[in-house]
């Protein structure tokens, strides 16, 4: 018997990546002492995308997305947090 591959679409085929996230992001809040609403969700929202963006035109590294974006949405509230721990927070609850 010859062996394949078989390739899986993780994102929103075999995981329900927005709910994940949603989860991940009012537990790394939480982690803080945010009480975050949808609004303050639907803002981390835009920031990250535009992290991403900034990626995808070699303006930020990968490590300055993943670190930044959270310490950007936090700036927007006067609170300043490490932006590396939150996102290992942040994934860890994703995972």
């Amino acid at each position: 018997m010859k062996e394949g591959t078989i390739l899986f679409d993780f994102d929103d085929t075999l995981v329900d990546f927005e709910a994940a996230e949603t989860y991940a992001f009012y537990k790394m809040v939480d982690h803080y002492d945010f009480d975050a609403s949808p609004q303050d969700f639907n803002y981390f929202t835009k920031v990250n995308q535009q992290h991403w963006q900034d990626f995808q035109k070699g303006e930020l590294t990968k490590e300055e997305v993943l670190s930044q974006r959270f310490e950007r949405f936090f700036e927007n509230y006067n609170i300043h947090i490490d932006g590396h721990e939150a996102d290992y927070i942040f994934r860890n609850e994703l995972a």
